[in-house]
């Protein structure tokens, strides 16, 4: 299962309003991606929506960390 937080300018300024932009394997359904961030960043997860192919726009009730999250992948 592939999750990789997208920042990018404009994902950064969505993050701002707790939206956060994620990309995905393509057989990842939308109730899969709210499960695991909701285990594993221990939030609410409110919406998650499809932006483009592989790509996924969730809103969250609190802010995450996602730069630790990202940088903890990349190791």
């Amino acid at each position: 299962m592939m999750i990789i937080p997208i920042l990018t300018d404009k994902s950064t300024r969505l993050m701002e309003m707790r939206q956060y932009t994620f990309q995905v394997s393509p057989k990842m359904r939308k109730p899969d991606l709210r499960r695991y961030l909701e285990q594993r960043f221990q939030v609410k997860v409110l919406a998650v929506r499809k932006s483009r192919p592989n790509r996924m726009i969730v809103r969250l009730a609190e802010s995450i960390d996602l730069l630790a999250y990202a940088s903890e992948k990349s190791n």
